[in-house]
C-alpha cells in the first residue's frame, strides 16, 4: 500500500513538473521579452509622434485583402504597427464609399444589418411619399382655410391639413376623409414591410455566418445557474433537457471585480510614475546632465508643476516616492487577492453565469428555442416560484434547484465585460429604474422650457397680432425652439449614456442596446409627445407659432441640420487641436506613447447615438405625417443625407469598431408593431380631436394597431416554423482551430490553461495524418486577471473616452487575425491532400497559436515548435477531472 502511495505522488510530481516546463516553453516562445519590450514603449514619455501617426492610419477602417496579395506570407510582415499589428500601408486599401455593405462583414453583422435597416427605412419614407404625402400634400394645398385658424398664419400651415379650415365638419367631407384612409392603408404597408425586412435580415445573417464564422454561432450564455453546480453537472442537466445535443466545453465565471480595479489603479499609478521620471530625467538634461543630488541643491525642480484640472482647480502630482510606497501597496493588494481566490473551485467566487459551448450551430437554437418563453409564462411562474414559494412545482421544467435558468445566444468572446458579470440581476435593475428616474427629470426639465417658450408665443401672439415684426419675432422663437430641442437631445444623449455606463452591463452589445432604447424613448418624448402637450388643443395647432410651425423646424433640425454635428464633431475638433498642440511641445510633452497612440486615432463611433437617430426621425414620420404630409418628403431627404454621411464617417475618420452582432438590429426589426401602434395613435389623436369625435377611421386604427401589438404574431410564427438547421456542415471541433479566440482564452480565469490548450490543439493537429492526437488541459490561472485588468477598458472609461487601448482583442486587421486564416487554410489544403508535400511542409512552417490576451500581438515562430514534442500533447491524458471551466472537451 504504502509503494502504491509513493509509486503515484513521484508520478504526480513529475507530472508538475513537466507542466511546469512547459508552461516555462510556451510562455518563452511566446516572447515575453518583446510583450515587455513593447509594455516600455507603450509607457514611454515624451511619445513618438511618428509612430502615433502610424497607430492611427492603421487603425482606420480599411480592407484586409492581403490574404490574396501575400499568399505565402509568414511571421514577417512589412507595414504594420509595433503596438497593433495592422497593417498601415502595404496590402491594404480604402474602402470605396459606394461599397456593397455587405462587404463590412469583417467587422461584424452588425454594420451591414444597420446600413441594411438605414435602407428599409428610406424605402419606407419613399413609399409615404409617393402613397401618402405627396397626394395629401396636393389635396391640402388645394385648400385655402389657413386663416380661419390665425390671420397671420405661416405659410407652412398650408401643407398641413389644418388649410382645410377650423370646423369640425371640415374633417368627416371627402378630402380629409381620403387622407385618413391612405394613412390607414399605409400601416398595414408597414406591417408587411416589416416582414420582408426580418426575413432579408435573416438573410444577411445567414450569409454573414457563412462566411465568418465565429464563436458566437455556437456559444450559449447560461446565467442564474446554482453556485454550487459543477460544470460537468450542468452539461449533464442541459443534455437532460433537451436531448441530441452535443457539448463541447463549459466555461464558467468568476467574479473578479475586485483584483481588476487594484489592477487598473496600479496601471494608472505606473503611468503617472513614467511620466515624472520622464520629466525629471529631462529636467536634469537640461541643467547639464547633472545627478539628482546636484539639482537638489541647486534648487531645481524636478517635479512638473501643477496642472488644472477642470477650470480653477489646480492637480499636483506625488513625488516617485509616494508613487513607489502606492505601488507596492497595490501589488501587496494583488497579491494577498490573489490569495484568496487560488483555489476558483469555490463556490462563492463562481458569478452564476456560464458560456456553454456546443458543436453545431443547430443545437444551439435548439437550447435557446427550449428556454425561450412568453413574457404572460415567466411572469406566472415567478409568481409560483417566488411569491407562492412552490419551489417543487412542475409548472416549470427550467428551474434548477429552485433558480430559473436563463439562455441566450452568446456575443462575441470580445464582446464580455467579465467584471460585470458578476453584479446580480436585481443589482442591475435597480441601478435602472434610477438612471430612467434621472432621465425622466431632465424630460421634466426640457418640458418646463418649451412650456416657458410656448408662453412667451403666447403672450406676444395676444398682444400684437398685426405686427409683422412680431410676427417673424414669433417664428424665430419656433425655430430657436427646434434647435434647443436639439441641444436637448444631445445633452439627453450625454447623460443617459454615462448613466447607462453604472448599470454594470455584461457585454458591450447590451450596453449600446440599452443606451439606444432609452435614448430613442427620451428623444421622442423631448421631440414629439412634449411640444403637442405644450400646444394642447386643436386651436394651438396652427396658429402662427403653433405645433404645427414647431413640428416642421423640429423635423428639418433632426434630418439635416443635425447629422452635421457629426460632421463638425467638437469632440473630434478638439482632437484635433489637442493632437496639434502636442505635436508643438515636442519633447515637452506630457503624453505616453499609449495616451498618444489613442490621441492620433479616430473618433470611436457610437452605434446607440446612430439607431437613435434613425428611430426618432422614424418615430416623427410616422406620428405626424397625417397632420403634416410634407414630413414624409422632408425624411426622405434626411434618411438619405444621414446615409451616406454615416458611410463617410465609418470609411473616413472613426477608427476600427469593435465587432458588432446582430442584436440591436433585430430587437429594432421587432419594435415595427410599436411603430405601427404609434402610427394608429396618432391617427386617432388628431382625426378626433379635429372632427370632435365626429370620425371612425382613427379609432379602427387604433384599436387594430393595439391588437397587433397585443397578439404575439411573431411567436406563432416561430412555433410553426420548422427546427432551421443551418450551416451544420460546420463543426465547432473543425472551425475552432480558425478562431483568433474563443470564450476559453477571453476568459480572464481560464485564459492562460485554454491558450496552451488550443497551442497542443494546433500542434496536433498540424502533425496528424490519419490518427488523432489527445491534447491535455492544464490547470487555471489568475494571470489572465492580472493582464485583463492592465489592458481591458472599462465601460466607464469607453463612455467618457479615457480607456486605454483594448490590446487583448485580435481585431479584424490584425496580423494574429490574417495569421492564423492563412495558417488554418494550409492545414485544410493538408485535409484534402494529404499526400500533397508542399501542402504538409506549408502547414507545419506557418504553424502559429493565438496568445494570451496580454500577448496577442506577439506571434510563435516556426522554428520554436521544434521544442513542442509529441509527448508534450499527449501527456496527462489519465488526469483525474478538475474544477475548470474547459474540461470535459473531447478530443479534436
Amino acid at each position: 500500500m504504502n509503494q502504491t502511495a509513493h509509486v503515484e505522488s513521484k508520478r504526480q510530481a513529475a507530472e508538475i513538473e513537466e507542466e511546469k516546463k512547459t508552461e516555462n516553453l510556451i510562455n518563452h516562445h511566446l516572447g515575453d521579452k518583446e510583450n515587455e519590450a513593447n509594455k516600455k514603449k507603450l509607457d514611454e514619455c515624451p511619445p513618438s509622434f511618428k509612430r502615433a501617426k502610424t497607430h492611427g492610419f492603421a487603425n482606420k477602417v480599411k480592407q484586409p485583402d492581403f490574404i490574396e496579395k501575400n499568399k505565402d506570407l509568414m511571421e514577417d510582415t512589412p507595414d504594420l504597427c509595433e503596438c497593433c499589428d495592422r497593417p498601415t500601408k502595404q496590402g491594404v486599401k480604402d474602402l470605396s464609399i459606394c461599397m456593397d455593405t455587405r462587404e463590412l462583414d469583417f467587422l461584424g453583422s452588425g454594420f451591414p444589418l444597420y446600413y441594411h435597416f438605414k435602407k428599409f427605412t428610406f424605402i419606407i419614407y419613399l413609399l409615404m411619399a409617393l402613397c401618402v404625402g405627396i397626394p395629401c400634400l396636393i389635396i391640402n394645398l388645394n385648400q385655402d382655410g389657413k386663416k380661419q385658424w390665425d390671420p397671420n398664419s405661416s405659410y407652412i400651415v398650408s401643407t398641413t391639413i389644418g388649410n382645410n379650415g377650423n370646423e369640425p365638419d371640415n374633417y368627416i367631407e371627402w378630402r380629409v376623409q381620403v387622407q385618413a384612409i391612405l394613412n390607414f392603408l399605409f400601416i398595414f404597408v408597414i406591417g408587411i414591410a416589416s416582414i420582408f425586412l426580418r426575413k432579408s435580415q435573416n438573410t444577411i445573417i445567414r450569409e454573414v455566418d457563412e462566411q465568418n464564422i465565429t464563436p458566437s454561432d455556437f456559444g450559449i450564455m447560461i446565467s442564474n445557474i446554482p453556485k454550487d453546480k459543477r460544470p460537468d453537472e450542468l452539461r449533464k442537466w442541459l443534455e437532460a433537457k433537451v436531448p441530441g445535443i452535443e457539448i463541447v466545453y463549459v466555461n464558467y465565471c468568476y467574479d473578479i471585480t475586485e483584483l481588476v480595479e487594484v489592477t487598473r489603479k496600479h496601471t494608472s499609478m505606473v503611468q503617472i510614475k513614467a511620466y515624472l521620471e520622464a520629466y525629471k530625467k529631462r529636467r536634469l538634461e537640461e541643467e547639464g546632465n547633472i545627478n539628482e543630488e546636484e539639482a537638489i541643491k541647486k534648487g531645481v525642480q524636478l517635479s512638473p508643476p501643477a496642472s488644472k484640472f477642470c477650470i480653477c482647480i489646480n492637480k499636483s502630482y506625488p513625488s516617485i516616492n509616494e508613487l513607489n510606497i502606492k505601488i507596492k501597496n497595490t501589488e501587496k493588494k494583488q497579491e494577498r487577492i490573489m490569495a484568496s481566490m487560488e483555489r476558483i473551485c469555490h463556490s462563492h467566487e463562481f458569478c452564476g453565469t456560464a458560456f456553454v459551448v456546443v458543436n453545431k450551430q443547430s443545437h444551439a437554437e435548439r437550447i435557446v428555442k427550449y428556454f425561450d418563453s412568453t413574457l404572460l409564462m415567466r411572469g406566472l411562474t415567478w409568481i409560483i416560484y417566488n411569491v407562492l414559494r412552490l419551489k417543487n412545482s412542475n409548472i416549470h421544467n427550467r428551474y434548477w434547484d429552485g433558480n430559473l435558468i436563463y439562455a441566450e445566444r452568446a456575443v462575441e468572446p470580445g464582446d464580455i465585460y467579465w467584471e460585470n458579470l458578476s453584479v446580480s440581476s436585481r443589482t442591475r435593475f435597480k441601478k435602472i429604474l434610477w438612471t430612467s428616474f434621472i432621465a425622466l427629470v431632465c424630460l421634466g426639465v426640457a418640458f418646463g422650457v418649451n412650456l416657458g417658450i410656448r408662453g412667451i408665443k403666447k403672450s406676444i401672439d395676444g398682444s400684437h397680432k398685426e405686427s409683422l415684426a412680431e410676427e417673424y419675432f414669433i417664428r424665430g422663437l419656433s425655430i430657436t425652439v427646434s434647435f434647443l430641442i436639439a441641444a436637448i437631445n444631445i445633452f439627453l444623449g450625454r447623460v443617459i449614456r454615462m448613466l447607462t455606463s453604472y448599470e454594470h452591463h455584461e457585454t458591450y452589445t447590451k450596453y449600446h442596446l440599452s443606451v439606444a432604447f432609452k435614448l430613442t424613448i427620451a428623444m421622442f418624448i423631448n421631440t414629439g409627445v412634449i411640444p403637442l402637450f405644450v400646444n394642447f388643443g386643436r386651436a394651438n395647432w396652427f396658429d402662427s407659432g403653433g405645433l404645427m410651425v414647431d413640428v416642421f423646424y423640429i423635423v428639418i433640425t433632426i434630418s439635416l441640420i443635425s447629422p452635421f454635428s457629426y460632421l463638425f464633431d467638437p469632440a473630434y475638433l478638439i482632437r484635433l487641436c489637442k493632437r496639434w498642440n502636442e505635436e508643438r511641445k515636442g519633447e515637452k510633452s506630457k503624453l505616453t506613447q499609449r495616451q498618444a497612440n489613442e490621441l492620433f486615432e479616430g473618433s470611436p463611433l457610437d452605434m446607440a447615438q446612430r439607431y437613435s437617430n434613425t428611430m426618432l426621425l422614424f418615430c416623427m414620420a410616422v406620428f405626424y405625417v397625417f397632420p403634416m404630409p410634407i414630413i414624409s418628403v422632408i425624411s426622405l431627404l434626411g434618411a438619405l443625407f444621414q446615409y451616406w454621411l454615416d458611410k463617410y464617417l465609418l470609411l473616413r475618420r472613426h477608427k476600427v469598431p469593435e465587432p458588432f452582432g446582430e442584436t440591436m438590429a433585430q430587437i429594432f426589426s421587432n419594435m415595427i408593431p410599436f411603430f405601427c401602434l404609434l402610427y394608429g395613435t396618432s391617427l386617432y389623436i388628431f382625426s378626433t380631436v379635429l372632427s370632435e369625435g365626429k370620425g371612425w377611421i382613427g379609432l379602427a386604427a387604433f384599436v387594430l394597431t393595439s391588437l397587433y401589438m397585443i397578439i404575439p404574431f411573431r411567436q406563432i410564427l416561430n412555433c410553426l416554423k420548422k427546427d432551421i438547421h443551418r450551416n451544420d456542415e460546420y463543426e465547432y471541433k473543425e472551425e475552432r482551430i480558425d478562431f483568433p479566440t474563443d470564450y476559453g482564452r477571453s476568459n480572464p480565469i481560464t485564459s492562460k490553461a485554454a491558450n496552451i490548450y488550443h497551442q497542443r490543439l494546433c500542434d496536433a493537429m498540424s502533425t496528424k495524418v490519419n490518427n488523432k492526437s489527445k491534447v491535455d488541459e492544464d490547470e487555471d490561472s489568475l494571470e489572465g486577471v492580472l493582464n485583463y485588468g492592465r489592458q481591458a477598458t472599462s465601460l466607464e472609461g469607453k463612455v467618457f473616452n479615457k480607456f486605454q487601448h483594448f490590446e487583448m482583442l485580435v481585431g479584424p486587421l490584425s496580423k494574429d487575425y490574417l495569421l492564423q486564416r492563412k495558417r488554418t487554410q494550409h492545414y485544410r489544403d493538408f485535409e484534402k491532400d494529404p499526400n500533397n508535400e508542399n501542402s504538409n511542409n506549408s502547414n507545419r512552417k506557418n504553424q502559429i497559436i493565438n496568445k494570451p490576451l496580454h500577448k496577442c500581438h506577439t506571434t510563435l515562430h516556426p522554428t520554436h515548435l521544434n521544442f513542442m514534442t509529441h509527448k508534450e500533447t499527449t501527456n496527462n491524458q489519465n488526469k483525474p477531472e478538475s474544477h475548470n471551466s474547459i474540461q470535459n472537451e473531447e478530443d479534436p
